[in-house]
């Protein structure tokens, strides 16, 4: 009986550790999601100091980047989806993105949470599963 005890314990020790494995990785991609945001921030916040016809390196990707000059200041173009793009006030963008953040923030701090009650969890499965082998003893 304190076998099959011990096997019960051993399993729901794996579940709680696959679980927090999950957490922890989409604790990964939220604070790379955010540092995106963050740069993005800053972007937006410098687009708002320069002039029209400015010259701007925008970024293609991977590194690359083309040289181009700015037409409006004023506004940007934001995918909404399915590559439809929609003009934003620059300022309607920002607060978008300090709203995003502030999401993330928030996400993150729900997983350490998650993160913690399971560890707490798995401390106490593991102490249990000690007391059952010294009971065997």
């Amino acid at each position: 009986m304190t076998e099959q005890k011990l096997q019960e314990k051993y399993l729901q020790l794996q579940l709680l550790d696959a679980q927090m494995k999950n957490f922890q990785q989409e604790m990964t991609l939220m604070e790379q999601k955010k540092s995106e945001l963050l740069r993005m921030s800053e972007g937006l916040d410098g687009l708002k100091t320069l002039k029209k016809g400015a010259d701007i390196r925008a970024p293609m990707g991977a590194g690359v980047y083309v040289e181009s000059k700015l037409d409006n200041v004023s506004e940007i173009l934001l995918n909404v989806g399915a590559n439809v793009m929609v003009r934003k006030p620059i300022n309607d963008a920002i607060k978008l993105v300090k709203d995003q953040i502030e999401q993330s923030d928030a996400l993150l701090t729900n997983l350490a949470i998650n993160i913690q009650a399971l560890g707490m969890q798995a401390e106490k499965i593991q102490d249990e599963m000690q007391d059952l082998i010294a009971k065997q003893k």
